[in-house]
């Protein structure tokens, strides 16, 4: 009988070292799967941060265009009240060269 007690006993700490094995499995799991989903979130709010970010560039550059436009108007006003007429290149026109005798414009061939 002592035998059979022994086989039993030494069958039930297997069967319970096996099941703490198992245990530390599914947790060792249940952790991995906890990391991953902090991972994940913590991917998600990056996304979402960057997002923001990019929207509140995409402002700033607006902001600056519109800044950009005004100023450009503002010159304009200016020049226009000097009496310069300011091009959509922001450069005054020049005007063509004259000859000294007759006052004709020289042309492109002419100059060289």
């Amino acid at each position: 009988m002592e035998k059979a007690e022994e086989v039993e006993e030494a069958e039930r700490v297997e069967e319970a070292e096996e099941a703490e094995k198992v245990e530390k499995a599914e947790g060792a799991e249940k952790a991995k799967r906890a990391e991953r989903a902090e991972k994940a979130e913590e991917a998600e709010e990056a996304e979402e941060a960057e997002g923001a970010e990019k929207a509140e560039g995409a402002e700033k550059a607006e902001e600056v265009e519109k800044a950009e436009r005004v100023e450009k108007a503002k010159r304009a006003e200016k020049a226009e009240e000097r009496g310069v007429a300011i091009r959509n290149s922001s450069v005054a026109k020049i005007p063509p060269l004259r000859s000294k005798c007759c006052g004709k414009a020289i042309s492109n061939k002419e100059k060289s």
